[in-house]
């Protein structure tokens, strides 16, 4: 059975500002939180619904977060291949804040009237500094969906651990991925690391290859590997880049933007010498949204692309009204500025408060497209006289602050209105008085 596997840093469910997380969520009001489980045990909470804990540090309830990296740490033992984030809706009810340890109804908070307890983050009671909740009622509860993990956001900087299992990704043609099902992987013969399996626990990564594959043939094969003893090729000349296993390792690791030649992505990479270390877990089939963007114009032209737009509320109604304007100028010149990166998309506009933010979701029929990556490009402001529809700006190529990719698309009939999306929480300021009322 196949899982689709959320982007965690891109997902339109996630549109949640994280400092609201440092304020006490409103009374009587629906949250959208996580909770951290097991595969196994997951499909129990759907089939009969969540059971308060017996004890914890809030007492007995369920225990959930908004923070969705906190939730997918959890539970602490099965490893990560076998955990699962559930989503869910809560009616909070009547909330209080827990702040220390010690606080006089840490845990007859219920006894008192609440039906929620709320741990602030960097409030010195959880040694992650993470917020928590804990909700006394599991009625209170709806679950909405399943979360399948990915490696945590970050993990890729980090070394494997010698001899424990980790969740990585191949990216590969649906054909070959049928034969790798059947007889399993294959050694390739060559490569950056010499031969072994190269695998990567970068899903973005994952999702480029192969190269020579239009985007709807290719898969991804998410795989369980036991990397045992690890060694790391931090750049192009390493006097065992090819020559790891002789010395008795099972795993070579390329960390990212370590300069590796060989490695251009700049994203990490691992090779894995014998494929029996690697178990199959799931197939992904690209869906809209997937993906990166294509490597070559060719590719990226006369296709049509889901990107965002943010703007102020007022701002949206009028476009909604009327449509898209070109704006008088920008760092590729006039047009309509895009981003297939949602994260990117609702840092603005710089000006108004987050609360009055809001992000428009769009098709785009972004027909000829020319790869603007770098300043100073001779067609930087110039690409719409050389017929060229839309500029695209590849992430981490020095052209925006951001480091995240950006387009302009010259003719705003191109684009089509899908939705506004607005932020999930208005944040509120705390007062003891509504509080206590």
């Amino acid at each position: 059975m196949t899982h689709s596997v959320q982007n965690l840093d891109t997902c339109e469910d996630d549109f949640l500002p994280r400092d609201s997380m440092e304020l006490m969520p409103a009374c009587d009001h629906t949250e959208i939180m996580y909770h951290g489980t097991s595969r196994e045990a997951a499909k129990s909470i759907q089939r009969e619904g969540f059971r308060p804990s017996s004890d914890g540090p809030l007492g007995r309830g369920v225990y959930l977060s908004r923070d969705l990296q906190k939730a997918r740490r959890y539970p602490l033992e099965p490893p990560e291949s076998q955990r699962v984030v559930i989503k869910v809706k809560v009616n909070v009810g009547r909330v209080i804040a827990i702040n220390r340890q010690g606080h006089p109804m840490q845990k007859t908070w219920h006894d008192l009237g609440y039906d929620t307890a709320w741990v602030p983050p960097n409030c010195g009671m959880f040694p992650s500094s993470l917020e928590e909740h804990c909700v006394w009622d599991p009625k209170r509860i709806t679950v909405m969906d399943l979360i399948y993990t990915k490696s945590p956001k970050g993990l890729s900087g980090l070394m494997p651990a010698c001899d424990p299992t980790y969740t990585m990704y191949h990216g590969t043609s649906r054909a070959a991925a049928g034969t790798i099902q059947r007889e399993g992987f294959r050694q390739s013969r060559d490569g950056p690391l010499g031969r072994g399996v190269y695998l990567s626990r970068d899903f973005k990564k994952a999702s480029r290859y192969p190269l020579g594959v239009s985007e709807s043939q290719r898969v991804i094969v998410e795989v369980k590997v036991r990397v045992g003893k690890v060694k790391k090729i931090d750049y192009q000349d390493h006097p065992l880049r090819k020559k790891w296993h002789d010395k008795g390792y099972d795993t070579a690791w390329v960390p990212p933007n370590c300069g590796h030649k060989g490695v251009p992505s700049g994203r990490e990479e691992d090779c894995v010498w014998d494929p029996t270390r690697i178990t199959i877990m799931n197939l992904i089939y690209p869906k809209e949204d997937d993906f990166l963007p294509r490597d070559g114009m060719d590719e990226l032209s006369d296709h049509t692309e889901i990107l965002y737009y943010a703007t102020s509320r007022a701002a949206a109604g009028t476009i909604q009204r009327e449509g898209f304007r070109q704006s008088s100028g920008g760092p590729l010149g006039r047009g309509v500025y895009l981003s297939r990166d949602l994260q990117k998309a609702r840092r603005y506009p710089l000006e108004p408060p987050e609360s009055q933010r809001v992000v428009i979701k769009v098709k785009v029929n972004v027909g000829r497209v020319i790869e603007i990556n770098r300043q100073g490009h001779p067609m930087q402001k110039t690409w719409h006289d050389s017929g060229y529809d839309t500029a695209w700006v590849p992430p981490t190529c020095g052209m925006v602050p951001s480091g995240m990719e950006d387009h302009c698309v010259w003719d705003p009939t191109r684009i089509t209105f899908v939705e506004i999306l607005y932020p999930k929480y208005v944040p509120q300021p705390f007062s003891l008085a509504k509080l206590w009322r």
